[in-house]
């Protein structure tokens, strides 16, 4: 005679305690560590679709890639056609091997993440998901940046919402800022990376997750505007452009005696002037702009007259001092070019393509 199996309990099967939710201050500098990292993430991510498509097109590794510049003729002649099918194998193989749940858009999957999985979301998906994406565009594919840089950045929140305990809600918080970072670092739009992850990611929306997500969003853009490089057409136009055409001469020059008396400072900045320092040997000191307060600042440039927006690009500055160098190593300071003349000059080149 058989014995009999045991009864299976008809109650529900109960949900694994969950621990305690995370202080304030703990949430606040996750949220900012998830912006880093979605602001980086974004700009590799960019970078590295760049590479892909130089090394596949033109045979060479740069990372200066413009989707608005047509591609010269490839050296590889009518075997081109092979770059696409080679970089398609290799996409499906790392997504079938290493992670599967990195096919697919990127949105619905991390919705799915939050909403049936506790927010759980492996750390290998932010790899594959931008390998294989940044191949996938980099060959041409018919793909865009959207997806894959949420998915990345949501990986990122899900990774730090995993290594520290906190409740499932505060998790998706991360998941959320991550997200929502990831795509307004990569398309430089802050409220909408906010909406974005506002609307199809916060299973409740509070003033912390809210707070949170804008934290994340205002840090990745951030490092996304200062990461990314200007499209090679906007460069082209402002190559052209000397610093000479475009400096102002409203500054005010000053000692470095002078430039001591906050009343005196206080005055040109007030004014809208650049203060330019000199020393005794009559060469720059130092500059003080509204950007700078009261103190010397140390974000720019000299540059010649006759050179191009270049220096002032390649030099990551924020103002430069157009100045020729006279007689015993003296400089002359004719103009100064501001970072708000340069963003219009670039805004400008824009509208005119």
């Amino acid at each position: 005679m058989q014995a009999k199996a045991p009864e299976q309990s008809k109650e529900p099967r109960r949900r694994p305690l969950e621990p305690a939710p995370a202080a304030l201050w703990v949430m606040v500098l996750c949220a900012l560590a998830v912006g880093v990292i979605a602001g980086f993430g974004a700009v590799v991510f960019r970078a590295m679709i760049g590479g892909i498509h130089n090394l596949l097109f033109l045979g060479r590794f740069s990372w200066n890639y413009d989707a608005n510049v047509h591609t010269p003729a490839s050296p590889w002649g009518a075997w081109i056609i092979l770059a696409p099918v080679v970089s398609a194998i290799g996409v499906a193989f790392l997504v079938k091997t290493f992670a599967p749940e990195a096919k697919g858009h990127g949105v619905p999957e991390v919705m799915d993440a939050i909403y049936h999985r506790d927010g759980r979301i492996r750390p290998i998906v932010a790899v594959i998901k931008s390998l294989a994406s940044a191949v996938s565009i980099g060959s041409g594919g018919s793909v865009g940046r959207e997806g894959p840089i949420i998915q990345i950045g949501a990986a990122f929140g899900s990774t730090l919402g995993q290594l520290i305990a906190m409740p499932a809600r505060q998790r998706a918080v991360l998941i959320a800022a991550g997200g929502g970072g990831g795509i307004a670092a990569t398309f430089n739009t802050p409220i909408g990376g906010i909406v974005f992850a506002v609307e199809l990611m916060l299973p409740t929306t509070t003033a912390m997750s809210l707070c949170s997500v804008a934290l994340s969003v205002v840090t990745a853009t951030f490092i996304g505007r200062r990461g990314a490089l200007a499209p090679q057409g906007l460069q082209v136009r402002m190559a052209r452009r000397t610093c000479a055409e475009i400096m102002t001469a409203d500054f005010r020059l000053l000692s470095q005696q002078e430039a001591s008396l906050s009343e005196i400072v206080r005055e040109a900045i007030l004014s809208g002037q650049v203060v330019v320092v000199t020393g005794q040997d009559h060469r720059n000191a130092g500059v003080i702009d509204e950007g700078s307060g009261l103190e010397y600042a140390t974000g720019y440039v000299l540059v010649e007259p006759e050179e191009n927006l270049y220096a002032i690009g390649e030099a990551d500055a924020r103002l430069a001092l157009v100045a020729r160098n006279g007689a015993e190593g003296k400089q002359r300071v004719l103009g100064v070019i501001i970072e708000h003349a340069v963003a219009e000059l670039a805004y400008a080149a824009a509208r005119a393509r």
